[in-house]
């Protein structure tokens, strides 16, 4: 390598420690979401280093194919260190702030925008079980109305057939009983979703 090429390497390794030192402090900042679950906190611990590990090599590529040397390292220490020392401090409550900020942002997001709409929601809900519980009773007290001369007048007619015809409606009205019977249960279990539905 030239003299150019290795001070170019040195600067960028030194670069690359301050990277790293943020990117590390970042992941650190939200690294407390997912310390709880051991598994996932050593997968992304593993895959962070990776990562980074990644970067630095891609960047070194660009900068001398590759090459490595103590120096190399000694850079990427030295830019940590830098780091560390003058910029951390700084770095970290900037950072906080920022989530903070987002945090709160967030909040408002739910209270101004979510919220109102989880209630217009809810309230549409309501409003269309009513309407669904309206529209059902109005039906019922129609049918009852309509059926009511019609039962009567059937059963004048039922009362003046013969007895053979007579006999073979008792055999229907059974196949009819059935018919109303499921007819009820789900009536039934209509009224019950609707109640649980309040």
């Amino acid at each position: 390598m030239t003299l150019h090429v290795q001070l170019l390497t040195m600067i960028t390794m030194i670069c690359g420690g301050f990277y790293i030192g943020i990117a590390y402090d970042t992941f650190q900042r939200f690294s407390s979401y997912w310390k709880r679950i051991s598994i996932l906190s050593y997968t992304l611990e593993i895959a962070f280093w990776l990562i980074q590990t990644f970067i630095l090599f891609f960047v070194l590529v660009q900068v001398n194919n590759g090459q490595l040397r103590i120096y190399v390292f000694a850079a990427c220490l030295l830019g940590v260190s830098l780091y560390h020392f003058f910029i951390a401090n700084t770095y970290r409550k900037i950072l906080n702030w920022v989530v903070r900020l987002f945090t709160t942002l967030l909040r408002w997001i739910w209270y101004i925008i979510m919220k109102p709409l989880a209630l217009i929601i809810h309230i549409l809900r309501t409003i269309i079980i009513y309407l669904v519980k309206l529209l059902y009773g109005i039906l019922r007290f129609c049918l009852r109305l309509i059926w009511f001369p019609i039962y009567w007048f059937l059963r004048l007619l039922y009362h003046c057939l013969p007895q053979k015809i007579q006999n073979y409606l008792h055999t229907l009205a059974g196949f009819y009983c059935i018919i109303e019977n499921k007819c009820r249960t789900w009536l039934i279990w209509f009224r019950t979703f609707l109640q649980r539905r309040k």
